[in-house]
């Protein structure tokens, strides 16, 4: 009720948007972020250092046993988890940001970064939650038998990741809100009008093929062609969600009922509109960051970023499908899971 008036008449005023009367809700979803990027944050470091000091097996028969962090397949499975928790906090920290902005605007009366503050943390608060419980869950089963035990502490944060996924709100109903607003901003990117700064993508035309791949060790030159590609598939994705939705309301149903029966494009185009926005978050961090640390931060975005492109292939392998002129070549759609082995064996 801060930012509505009641006069001594008993005049009712109300704030000057109807979403600010959830203002207490939004500020402890934009902290989740934080709280799964602890919780992850304290589950690699401990998967990390059991599996630098367990030792188990031989590679060379004639050489001792090795750390089970030399296997290759432990790496996969830890290193990416490790850049996951960076991302989490970075997002974390930039929404906090855009949090404290917004309510610093709204005491001037302005309000144009309300409706990404009341989309981004609900998509954050889905991804994020869901993301960082299945990244603790892949640091408990890398310390086997250990790692269910309760002396890990693994089980414990993986306890308080997974019930971010319901409180706060349930993380399907969480995309459904971020479609919503990304759905709004479709039609306004069709009718030319402006966007806010996370759904400016929307506007764009976007490159007709794919880069990945063409830069011989450029790293920041292939991170940029990376969120370019990542751009094309949440562009399209939410595009296509909307024609779909257009299409069932054409045909005669009511937008409630033509919404409920496409809410799966919806979702998915929701996770990658707020995936697009961890990884240009993570970016804007490492550009920022101190000399001392950028060249780190800049190999752990670099493998975030090749691991987010393998796991989301089949969207990729779907906008090649979707053009005529191939959007990713074969050889593109290699390059990241190639190019994170590289990553993580420096």
């Amino acid at each position: 009720m801060k930012h509505a008036k009641v006069a001594p008449d008993g005049t009712y005023t109300p704030p000057i948007h109807s979403k600010l009367n959830y203002g207490g809700m939004v500020y402890v979803r934009a902290r989740m972020s934080h709280t799964n990027a602890r919780a992850l944050s304290k589950a690699i470091t401990v998967s990390i250092r059991y599996s630098a000091i367990r030792r188990q097996g031989r590679i060379d028969a004639d050489k001792p046993e090795v750390q089970v962090l030399d296997y290759q397949t432990q790496q996969y499975r830890l290193f990416p988890q490790l850049a996951r928790a960076y991302a989490y906090r970075f997002v974390g920290d930039e929404v906090l940001q855009l949090y404290n902005q917004t309510m610093k605007g709204i005491d001037k009366g302005e309000i144009d970064l309300l409706p990404d503050l009341h989309a981004l943390p609900s998509g954050l608060k889905a991804e994020v939650s869901y993301h960082a419980a299945l990244a603790i869950e892949q640091c408990r089963m890398a310390c086997g038998g250990h790692g269910y035990s309760l002396a890990s502490g693994l089980p414990k944060q993986y306890a308080l990741a997974i019930a971010g996924c319901t409180y706060e709100g349930e993380i399907m109903v969480m995309l459904q809100q971020a479609a919503r607003y990304l759905m709004k901003s479709v039609k306004r990117a069709a009718h030319g009008e402006k966007l806010s700064n996370s759904v400016e993508f929307l506007g764009k035309m976007g490159d007709s093929r794919c880069s990945i791949g063409l830069y011989n060790g450029q790293s920041d030159k292939e991170n940029q062609a990376m969120l370019a590609s990542l751009e094309h598939v949440a562009r399209r994705l939410a595009q296509e969600a909307f024609v779909l939705w257009k299409k069932r309301i054409e045909g005669g149903e009511t937008k409630e009922r033509a919404w409920n029966g496409v809410t799966v494009e919806m979702n998915r185009a929701a996770r990658i509109y707020t995936r697009l926005f961890i990884a240009r978050s993570f970016h804007r961090r490492v550009v920022s960051a101190s000399s001392a640390v950028r060249s780190v931060l800049a190999d752990l975005l670099s493998l975030y970023l090749h691991y987010e492109l393998c796991m989301l292939e089949g969207d990729f392998l779907a906008s090649t499908a979707c053009m005529h002129i191939p959007f990713m070549s074969p050889n593109a759609s290699q390059m990241p899971q190639r190019s994170s082995t590289r990553i993580w064996q420096r």
